[in-house]
């Protein structure tokens, strides 16, 4: 079945699940796999379309018999076999994985147990993984650093320390990821050479040193590694420096300080500058604003009518529950609707109790608002019923 190329390895629930493409048709299909094919994928021992990923035997896999030394198509007849040349001491590769990892000190050479093997094997195609590389290549590395032959009956393995530089492009790739992230721009060329420099450096500082135990009873080597270096971290520091950073995280506070600013008004809330600046820090630690005006509205209900309280309870801002009434206010009042707060007390008129007011009857009663006499609306009603006892007496034809 070589016309077919594996897409995807994925477990769901107690079943490993291949989806993969039929070269012929073009059709996708899935099939449930063995549980082995959930540590091939581990091992990154599977391809995405036509180009292999870390194949756990380099760039050369058997396929029904013939050697690829190119591109692998794994399909799901042969993918479990990757796997199974580690899993059992009868199957064909399994004597070469065990050579090789005691040549390199990575197993005792005296070691029989097939779950040691395992565990040994698997560190090493996990480490490959991660160098970019394939196991053969990463053992011969381990072996380079000086890592001594265990010779001994104890099966104690030999600890060692890795120096892991990035290439120029992985690093190059990396670092302007990091940068658009973080100042939202691409690194200037002066900046990727110095960066570059700065990382290649601070990694070969930070070796990862890697030492293993085995279990007198069960003959399982287990692997505990420390040191390294925390690439995204390390660059992070770095960016952060920056005057841009400095220029965008200040941009951030304002954005942040307003966002909060607006839902405290909204649900008329007074906060100090000090709470602002508080409830804007926790926006820019990602607390969402969405979060925090749902607090405000918590607050504003305490001293609200049920009928509003229950509006506030679905997500509606105080503001946009008397918004009709604002309105009206400010045209009955002649004031400037943004100057209204919503803890004036005219507003709490228009909804008391079981009682909501029409906009109509909320008019009406402005007019015994002490501000309505000011008004040119009320002046010129004043005029007219001078006018008309003027007429009515006689004094005006």
């Amino acid at each position: 079945m070589a016309d077919k190329v594996v897409k995807s390895v994925t477990q769901v629930g107690p079943d490993v699940i291949i989806t993969y493409t039929d070269l012929s048709t073009k059709k996708v299909s899935s099939l449930k796999a063995t549980d082995e094919i959930a540590t091939a994928k581990l091992a990154g021992s599977y391809v995405q379309g036509n180009q292999t990923k870390g194949s756990a035997f380099g760039t050369s896999a058997q396929t029904g018999g013939e050697t690829n030394n190119s591109t692998t198509i794994v399909t799901p007849e042969n993918l479990t076999a990757y796997y199974q040349q580690a899993i059992s001491s009868k199957a064909d590769g399994y004597a070469k994985i065990r050579s090789s990892l005691i040549a390199a000190g990575l197993l005792g050479k005296g070691s029989k147990s097939l779950s040691s093997v395992q565990s040994a094997w698997l560190s090493v195609l996990q480490g490959a993984s991660a160098d970019g590389t394939d196991p053969y290549t990463y053992i011969a590395n381990i072996k380079k650093q000086g890592v001594g032959l265990d010779t001994t009956a104890s099966q104690k393995q030999n600890p060692y320390s890795q120096v892991n530089i990035w290439d120029p492009t992985k690093a190059t790739d990396y670092i302007t990821q990091l940068t658009q992230s973080i100042l939202n721009r691409e690194p200037t060329e002066k900046e990727l050479t110095s960066l570059q420099k700065q990382l290649s450096d601070a990694q070969k500082k930070n070796a990862l040193n890697t030492t293993y135990k085995t279990d007198p009873k069960t003959g399982k080597v287990t692997s505990t590694q420390t040191g390294g270096l925390d690439e995204q971290q390390f660059l992070t520091d770095l960016l952060k420096k920056s005057p841009d950073y400095s220029k965008i995280k200040e941009a951030g506070t304002t954005a942040a300080l307003q966002a909060v600013q607006n839902a405290a008004k909204a649900n008329g809330i007074m906060l100090t500058p000090e709470d602002a600046a508080s409830y804007a820090e926790r926006v820019r630690n990602g607390e969402k604003v969405d979060e925090i005006a749902s607090t405000f509205r918590k607050i504003a209900a305490i001293s609200q009518p049920k009928a509003v309280q229950d509006l506030l309870n679905t997500g509606t801002d105080l503001a946009t529950i008397y918004q009709p009434y604002k309105a009206a206010m400010a045209q009955t009042l002649e004031l400037n609707p943004n100057a209204i707060d919503l803890t004036d007390p005219a507003l709490s008129n228009a909804i008391s109790g079981d009682k909501t007011m029409t906009t109509y009857e909320f008019q009406r009663a402005l007019r015994k608002d002490n501000r309505w006499q000011y008004t040119n609306n009320a002046r010129s009603e004043a005029a007219d019923v001078a006018t008309q006892v003027l007429k009515d007496f006689g004094f005006m034809g």
